[in-house]
């Protein structure tokens, strides 16, 4: 099976947000706020923030990789942040999210990256199974924290 990783383009927003959505929905997110514009703004600009990358299965678009870069404070190098990856069900368990993964490190390991870290539903078993077959572990001793909305607003005016 043919699977490969394609940059996407301006074009590709609404399919991608189409994806976001249904990834939102199978993780259980409530309110999903991003838009086109967001998109956009945000992988298409002089200064992207983050990247988006389309899976290819035989042509046609099997899924997206959205990842980012972040600096290891410990380490002093690069890393790379993926924000989400997503397979539609007719390409999962067919090895589409394996080899858009090995090529996700390939673009790592070339842009000087020491690991990839990425977030994941506790309770997704299906993901948490996969990630496990690729050798990836939980990092015990680290926890998820998040200030936002009036905490944020509030934190700002402290």
């Amino acid at each position: 099976m043919s699977v490969y990783l394609k940059k996407a383009e301006i074009e590709d927003c609404p399919s991608i947000l189409d994806m976001l959505h249904d990834l939102g929905h199978s993780d259980g997110v409530k309110e999903i706020h991003t838009s086109e514009e967001d998109l956009r703004a945000n992988f298409f600009s002089d200064n992207p923030v983050a990247y988006a990358m389309l899976i290819v299965v035989r042509g046609s678009v099997a899924g997206f990789l959205i990842y980012s870069w972040k600096w290891a404070t410990f380490t002093g190098q690069r890393e790379m942040y993926m924000q989400a990856i997503y397979i539609r069900p007719e390409h999962r368990r067919k090895g589409v999210a394996r080899s858009a993964m090995s090529e996700l490190a390939s673009i790592a390991l070339k842009s000087g990256c020491s690991r990839i870290e990425w977030y994941v539903v506790k309770d997704k078993s299906m993901s948490n199974g996969f990630y496990e077959s690729i050798h990836s572990h939980v990092l015990e001793h680290m926890a998820i924290r998040r200030v936002s909305g009036e905490a944020l607003s509030e934190l700002s005016r402290s």
